[in-house]
């Protein structure tokens, strides 16, 4: 069964919540309704127990703030969507939240609400049909992947058999080291932290260095 969370939609018990678990139910996926006392947690215990597929987030007229705040406990990949009428670039933080604006703040179904929910409801089912889809396929991808905030450590961690994503700057790596994506991590911060091997390049002509020191320390040889 293909499940999609509905988060924080407005007027929990009125037409517009049931109206919006029914066009889930249209896209194929079963509709679980929570609120936002405590739905981070919430959201990440149903995932870890393979109960979560997707999550439909509204912000209705006070702004997605919050709501936003609940998607980025999920880790990266799994289909997080937020429709709220207020700037999405004001929440804050680097994830892979999908937003989409509802021009209008959502108090009732009208023909502009009506097209935006529609929408928004077919975008989520597909993605976590198509995630839970993928959860029961194996990747294709097999070289451990670090992750750097320097581009000149490239070619050197690829000479080492790595798979390499490049980052312009250090905010998206908690929620790559976090979503378990990364082996390693090569970044220019020397106050960050990761639970993974972390080498700090500031000069990219320490690439090759920074390379070799992190190749040493995921592997353990000298």
């Amino acid at each position: 069964m293909v499940t999609v969370v509905l988060l924080g939609a407005p007027n929990a018990e009125g037409a517009e919540y049931a109206w919006l678990m029914d066009r889930v139910r249209v896209g194929g996926c079963e509709p679980v309704a929570l609120d936002g006392v405590g739905a981070a947690d919430v959201l990440v215990r149903l995932h870890e127990q393979g109960r979560l597929h997707g999550v439909l987030a509204i912000g209705g007229p006070t702004g997605g703030s919050p709501a936003f705040a609940a998607l980025r406990a999920l880790p990266i990949g799994v289909p997080k969507l937020l429709v709220t009428a207020r700037d999405h670039h004001t929440h804050g933080g680097v994830t892979d939240v999908t937003t989409m604006h509802s021009v209008v703040d959502i108090v009732g179904i009208d023909q502009v609400s009506e097209r935006i929910l529609d929408n928004a409801a077919a975008a989520i089912t597909g993605m976590a049909r198509s995630y839970h889809a993928g959860r029961h396929n194996p990747t294709r991808h097999h070289r451990p992947l670090v992750a750097t905030t320097v581009p000149a450590t490239r070619p050197r961690l690829e000479h080492w058999g790595y798979a390499v994503v490049v980052v312009p700057d250090s905010r998206p790596l908690p929620s790559l080291v976090d979503s378990g994506f990364l082996a390693g991590v090569i970044s220019t911060d020397p106050t960050a932290t990761y639970d993974v091997p972390h080498i700090v390049c500031d000069d990219a002509a320490f690439a090759t260095d920074a390379a070799d020191d992190l190749h040493s320390v995921i592997t353990g040889s000298p």
